[in-house]
């Protein structure tokens, strides 16, 4: 079976993350539980990466909240001590494509300060002792990339990192930075420590997975992005970025299951390259017919796609073989 020269065609659309910026279409909403009778006006906090409060709401009576305008970075969701409960955190990672538009979920449990157990926010916000020399740096280049100046926010990163090896935000922030930048071989060795240092990142896994399908290292993708699925079994790019992994690699079967949650995920607005991929996946799979099912469904969700032209072309070609 000869194989479409797909990815000629959607090169330009599906294979670059998102830029830095610093607000957004994007929005961190959950609820706050609270073992017993709930508490009333509970505030939540939202701090960004340097732990520096950004924004406050007041949860409403069953507990809910939501931020929004928010752009990619790192986030923490916080609930401070009130009355007899405890406080409790979970810290957010919002990446993705620039036309994304991505709502995330963190919910708190309050537990009675008696209670002795930890809550389940506090428990998936990763904390580290860092020195305050790094720390300082990193203040600083959280600063330079929110002001746009991206030179001097490297330069702030690189100097956390050397004053602090194992330093995960730093690390994810730089690594993430570099990939969107498209420095792929930069960005690798940043985000598998960052990995390293906080396995469970789901942020880092998927940046990781994402610069490694960049140079074409599908098999070593694997693991990253099947790691960071699992942790953001949401994540659209998570999903989309694993089927082409699978899909390089031989395993059709993944690659197609991978597409198509990717697709279902994602909808027109964030995921119609999955269907690209998929025509791919069908027409090495010797399906004519759904490689250009795959392909029409393309141009539906991206009518004025600028190379419509071409998909049409073979489109046309894969009717002809599916009528043998």
């Amino acid at each position: 079976m000869t194989r479409l020269l797909l990815p000629l065609l959607f090169l330009s659309i599906a294979h670059h993350v998102a830029a830095a910026q610093s607000i957004g279409p994007h929005t961190i909403k959950g609820t706050v539980y609270a073992k017993g009778e709930r508490p009333l006006h509970i505030e939540v906090v939202l701090e960004n990466g340097t732990r520096m409060p950004l924004s406050r709401t007041v949860a409403d009576q069953d507990g809910r909240y939501i931020f929004s305008g928010l752009g990619f970075g790192t986030y923490r969701v916080v609930v401070q001590p009130l009355g007899e409960y405890r406080g409790a955190a979970h810290e957010v990672e919002i990446f993705g494509s620039p036309d994304s538009v991505i709502i995330k979920t963190a919910d708190l449990s309050l537990e009675p300060k008696g209670g002795g157990a930890t809550t389940a926010g506090t428990a998936s916000a990763f904390t580290q002792a860092v020195p305050k020399p790094a720390e300082d740096e990193y203040k600083l280049g959280v600063k330079a990339f929110d002001a746009g100046s991206a030179e001097a926010g490297v330069t702030h990163l690189r100097r956390a990192v050397e004053l602090f090896p194992d330093y995960y935000l730093a690390l994810s922030r730089l690594g993430t930075e570099h990939t969107r930048a498209g420095q792929y071989e930069k960005a690798v060795p940043l985000l598998r420590r960052a990995c390293k240092v906080n396995p469970t990142s789901a942020g880092a896994q998927i940046m990781l997975g994402i610069s490694l399908v960049e140079l074409g290292q599908y098999k070593e993708a694997l693991p990253a992005l099947t790691q960071g699925k699992s942790l953001a079994p949401k994540s659209v790019n998570a999903h989309l970025y694993l089927g082409i992994a699978q899909f390089e690699s031989g395993d059709l079967t993944s690659a197609e299951v991978s597409l198509r949650r990717a697709y279902d995920l994602g909808g027109p607005a964030r995921a119609a390259v999955a269907n690209l991929h998929l025509a791919s996946v069908h027409d090495r799979q010797g399906k004519p017919a759904l490689a250009a099912d795959a392909l029409e469904a393309y141009l539906r969700d991206v009518p004025n796609a600028k190379n419509a032209a071409t998909i049409r072309q073979v489109i046309e070609r894969l009717r002809r073989k599916a009528k043998g």
